[in-house]
């Protein structure tokens, strides 16, 4: 993995849409690698279901940003994902 990756922010919200990523806050992401024919992406990736492997950072704990994967875990602890991550 490289020291420095860019994420590509996929909203499917339209043009000129808001950013899914809010400068300050703390994420938790699940990436794959972004790709487009022609195009240079080195070390981009973009985010698992455009929304999907979102999940915001609070007081040691994630919660899923994606209103439309309520199959998804909503709420997951900081700690027991460090320990999944970590075996």
């Amino acid at each position: 993995m490289p020291s420095t990756i860019r994420i590509r922010q996929t909203d499917t919200g339209g043009v000129g849409g808001d950013d899914i990523l809010k400068p300050g806050s703390s994420y938790l992401l699940f990436l794959e690698r972004f790709a487009r024919d022609g195009e240079d992406v080195t070390n981009q990736y973009a985010v698992v279901g455009v929304k999907a492997g979102l999940y915001l950072e609070d007081s040691g704990q994630v919660s899923q940003q994606d209103t439309t994967s309520p199959q998804l875990p909503q709420v997951l602890p900081v700690r027991d994902l460090k320990a999944q991550v970590n075996g």
